[in-house]
């Protein structure tokens, strides 16, 4: 969120927006409600940021969130946080997406092969190529020399 972007409280409104008692009530049951409903686990890690005391420490945080078990759950959810399903799911699938995009853009930095087993497929496929083993490992070689010097 931008510094310019409206703040909301956790009722859904405007931080400096003042709620009608009918409001704050709605909204203080459809809190118990959820409060109510299954609760699921899960927890994450983070790694404290430079210039800081713990600075590069690891650290595990546990949360609870609410779960719905039932259609009816969902519904009273939806609408009491004022959600509609068809944006959830776009917003689900553009999450799926950006998601997908990300590793794909990552996975030309990443190998899982080691630089020695890089070196052996290389030379294979040269090998395959008509290249004696020896020519090719001496070609191999001499690349991986020029491009560590």
């Amino acid at each position: 969120m931008s510094p310019t972007e409206p703040r909301t409280n956790e009722y859904g409104k405007l931080e400096n927006q003042i709620m009608s008692n009918e409001e704050r009530q709605e909204a203080e049951g459809f809190k118990k409600f959820l409060d109510s409903i299954e609760r699921g686990t899960d927890k994450f890690g983070y790694k404290v940021p430079k210039g800081h005391a713990d600075e590069g420490k690891e650290f595990e945080k546990a949360f609870t969130y609410p779960v719905c078990e039932t259609d009816e759950e969902v519904d009273t959810v939806l609408e009491g946080k004022g959600w509609d399903l068809k944006s959830m799911v776009n917003d689900a699938l553009k999450a799926n997406a950006r998601s997908n995009a990300y590793q794909l853009a990552l996975a030309v930095y990443k190998t899982t092969r080691t630089p020695e087993a890089l070196r052996t497929d290389i030379i294979k496929d040269l090998v395959r190529l008509g290249f004696s083993e020896e020519v090719a490992a001496q070609q191999v070689d001499s690349m991986l020399a020029a491009q560590n010097a």
